[in-house]
């Protein structure tokens, strides 16, 4: 539904710039809690396609939910810094009140990828800002927390925090909630939270909700051949994180049962689910310094072509995306880089 009225609203909006923020942030949403990334990448990219100039001031809420994306899908270190971008563009304008979210986003990526320091300064972002306005958000802003502060290691009471939080008391308590909490609990290794994913199956939905609480199922059965199945599902739902535990598991499950080939099989597996997911090492890219860090990856490449001498349409052709789509990151790219065009930006490159 977000999505048709995201359709209708349109891009002409001259006093409401954030409406179609507002709109595209809830559609991307509903399409992240299932794991639809292809609908919601379809949607960001259309975004930033349609809204150009507008996207330096009111684009914060769509880094934010391409950051979360990253982030489920285990690409901690990309998720560090498309959520650090999001957070310089919510200090601009926050309509939607979503810099609390973006920070404890920013922090759990950052202490997950091993980024200790930065975490530290997401962490003081999180507690000075005001939090979400939706429950929901605020729930999720304080699982991410957590887990994060468990990721960084000494703090005991993790699982049973994002069990409280994934439960609340009243009448906030929803499947959808709570399978939030368990899937971070289980990317934690917390064995009890497989065993209420296995029983919270049938209430779920969504591709990303089967390859987790496949997952569970397999851990619940110990058997080898079951992990591989679940890791490959895992894999299918491009949830690189969830997919390199399993093979890690199924490795395990081999060397008790005496398998050292199939062992050293999965143990490959696991090593190149680590790899996709870009975050096993929990270093920045080589050469690439600090200013730079503030771009998404298609955006460094972008600016890269820009500063080369291509033009829009050549970017455009070399990239096989639309020249809106090239207009629209670039727009985003001198707003975070604080220069005014092409020329501003090849001096930087040069300096």
């Amino acid at each position: 539904m977000a999505a048709a009225a995201l359709a209708a609203a349109g891009t002409d909006h001259d006093e409401l710039y954030f409406l179609s923020d507002f709109l595209v942030v809830r559609a991307v949403t509903a399409a992240i809690h299932g794991g639809d990334w292809g609908a919601a990448d379809s949607l960001l990219e259309g975004f930033v396609a349609g809204f150009g100039p507008s996207l330096i001031t009111f684009g914060g809420g769509v880094h934010t939910a391409a950051g979360i994306v990253l982030l489920y899908q285990g690409r901690a270190a990309e998720a560090k810094r498309t959520l650090r971008a999001a957070l310089e563009a919510l200090r601009l304008a926050d309509p939607q009140q979503l810099f609390s979210l973006t920070a404890a986003m920013a922090f759990a990526a950052a202490a997950d990828a091993g980024f200790t320091e930065k975490a530290a300064g997401f962490l003081a972002d999180y507690e000075s800002a005001r939090p979400p306005v939706s429950r929901y958000l605020r729930s999720l802003a304080a699982m991410a927390v957590v887990y994060g502060k468990a990721r960084l290691g000494g703090y005991r009471r993790a699982a049973e925090e994002l069990q409280r939080l994934g439960n609340p008391v009243g009448d906030g308590s929803t499947a959808g909630l709570e399978f939030d909490a368990l899937a971070f609990r289980l990317a934690l290794g917390d064995p009890d939270a497989a065993v209420r994913l296995r029983e919270l199956k049938p209430e779920l939905e969504g591709r990303r909700a089967r390859a987790v609480c496949g997952y569970a199922a397999a851990i619940g059965s110990g058997l080898p051949g079951g992990l591989l199945d679940a890791a490959k599902t895992c894999e299918e739902a491009e949830l690189w994180g969830f997919a390199a535990l399993a093979y890690g598991d199924a490795a395990t499950a081999y060397h008790a049962a005496g398998d050292s080939l199939r062992e050293r099989m999965a143990a490959a597996q696991r090593q190149r689910c680590r790899d996709r997911a870009d975050s096993a090492s929990g270093e920045e890219p080589a050469g690439q310094d600090d200013t730079l860090g503030l771009l998404t990856r298609r955006e460094r490449d972008i600016v890269a072509l820009a500063v080369r001498g291509l033009s829009d349409r050549q970017i455009a052709a070399d990239l096989q995306v639309s020249v809106r789509t090239v207009e629209g990151h670039l727009y985003r790219s001198y707003a975070k880089l604080n220069v005014k065009g092409r020329e501003e930006l090849r001096r930087m490159a040069e300096e």
